[in-house]
C-alpha cells in the first residue's frame, strides 16, 4: 500500500534499489546531494546534477524535463554517506517567473524496481521558491528511511547548497544552470492537451476573460466553449496560469464580507482567504486546509520526537558499549547529558507544536 506523506513525515524503506519519480507541470532540473551523518555536503563531487548526472549509487537526468526518474542504489553509496537529498529547481530562462508558486505543484513518488509505489509526496504550499528539497533518504542505525521535506529556497540553488554546508555554492549553482541552459533545446516538452477528437491541441489560445462570456450571453452572441464547460488551455505563452475550474459557468464570486450579527447572536462565520462559489464551499475549503495544516504539524512533531528518541538511544548505546564509561561518575554524567539533550529537543518540538495548535485554534 502506498503511503501518502505530508511535510515532515517519514517512512521506512525495505528495499535498497529504488526509483524516484518526479512529475511537474513545466521542465525542471532534478538533482541529489550526498551528505554525511550531519547532513553536510563536502564538495561538488557529492552532488549529482545535469552536468554530472552519475555518482556511486545514484543517477539523475542530464537535462531539464517535466518528468524525471532517478535511480538510487542505497547499497552502492559510499560508507560516509548517510543522507541523500533529492532537489528540484527551475531553470533560469529570460522572462520566466522562476518561482514554484507560479506552476503546478510537483509530485514525487518512491517506487521499487517493480514499479510499485512505496511513498508519495506532493510539494504543495510553495510560493517564491525557485529551488526546493523534495525528499530525503537517510540512514539511521543501518536502516534507511525516506522523509518528505518540501523546504523551498527563494535564493535558488545557491541558497540550498549554502544551507547544506557546500563550499562555493554560488559557483556550483551557476555551473548547473549553465549545463541546463545548454540542454534546454533537448528538454522534454510538457504533454499538450487533447481535444475532443483526441488530437493534440496545437492551436494557440487567446487570453480569456470571464466577462467576455458574460457579454456574449447578454448580447445573444456566441459564447466561447470554455465558458460553457469546455477545456481551458492555461498555457498561453507568457501568460499567467489559470486555475479556474473548466466546468464553471459563472465567474468566481468575490469573498463574502462578514454580515453584522443580530443582538445577542454569535457572529456569522467568514471563510478567510479560502476560495469557493458559496459561503459553504469557502468554509469547507478553509476547514480542509486547517486539517491539512494540523496533519503536517503533527507529523513534524512526531518526527522530531522520534529523532530525539533515536539520538538518545544511540548515545546510550555508545556509553554502554565502552566498559570504561559504563559505570562510575563519568558514565552517569554522560547519561544525564544524553537525557537532558533528549528533553531539550522534545521541549523545543513541543513549543513549535503548541504554537501551531494555538494558531489553528484561533483560526477555527
Amino acid at each position: 500500500m502506498t503511503a501518502e506523506l505530508v511535510r515532515g513525515q517519514n517512512h521506512p524503506l525495505s528495499q535498497v534499489r529504488l526509483e524516484i519519480r518526479i512529475s511537474a507541470g513545466v521542465p525542471v532540473l532534478a538533482g541529489a546531494t550526498l551528505g554525511d551523518e550531519h547532513g553536510t555536503v563536502h564538495g561538488a563531487e557529492w552532488v549529482a546534477h545535469p552536468g554530472a548526472p552519475t555518482l556511486p549509487g545514484i543517477e539523475v537526468s542530464g537535462q531539464a524535463a517535466a518528468d524525471h526518474r532517478l535511480a538510487v542504489d542505497l547499497a552502492a553509496l559510499p560508507e560516509a554517506v548517510h543522507r541523500v537529498t533529492v532537489l528540484l529547481a527551475l531553470p533560469t530562462q529570460p522572462g520566466d517567473a522562476l518561482r514554484f508558486g507560479a506552476v503546478a505543484a510537483p509530485r514525487t513518488a518512491v517506487t521499487g524496481l517493480d514499479g510499485a509505489e512505496i511513498v508519495r509526496f506532493n510539494l504543495t504550499g510553495l510560493d517564491a521558491e525557485s529551488a526546493v528539497v523534495a525528499l530525503e533518504l537517510y540512514r539511521r542505525q543501518d536502516a534507511w528511511k525516506v522523509r518528505a521535506v518540501g523546504q523551498g529556497y527563494a535564493g535558488g540553488l545557491a541558497a540550498l547548497f549554502t544551507d547544506q554546508g557546500l563550499p562555493r555554492p554560488e559557483a556550483l549553482a551557476a555551473g548547473i544552470q549553465e549545463a541546463v541552459s545548454r540542454s534546454l533545446a533537448r528538454a522534454i516538452p510538457v504533454p499538450q492537451p487533447q481535444d475532443t477528437a483526441g488530437s493534440s491541441a496545437s492551436r494557440p489560445t487567446q487570453p480569456y476573460d470571464a466577462q467576455d462570456a458574460q457579454d456574449a450571453r447578454t448580447s445573444g452572441g456566441p459564447v466561447d466553449a470554455r465558458a460553457s464547460g469546455g477545456a481551458v488551455d492555461a498555457r498561453t505563452p507568457g501568460g499567467p496560469i489559470d486555475y479556474t475550474h473548466p466546468g464553471r459557468r459563472t465567474p468566481l464570486a468575490p469573498p463574502c464580507p462578514a454580515s453584522p450579527a443580530p443582538d445577542g447572536q454569535p457572529p456569522q462565520p467568514v471563510a478567510g482567504d479560502a476560495v469557493g462559489w458559496s459561503m459553504e464551499e469557502r468554509l469547507y475549503n478553509q476547514v480542509w486546509g486547517m486539517f491539512e495544516d494540523l496533519a503536517r504539524t503533527t507529523a513534524a512533531y512526531r518526527s522530531a520526537v522520534d529523532f530525539a528518541g533515536a539520538r538518545l538511544e544511540k548515545e546510550l548505546d555508545q556509553v554502554l558499549a565502552d566498559p570504561r564509561s559504563r559505570l562510575g561518575a563519568a558514565g552517569q554524567a554522560t547519561r544525564e547529558t544524553a537525557h537532558a539533550r533528549h528533553s531539550q529537543l522534545v521541549d523545543r518540538a513541543r513549543v513549535v507544536f503548541d504554537r501551531d495548535l494555538a494558531q489553528l485554534t484561533a483560526e477555527s
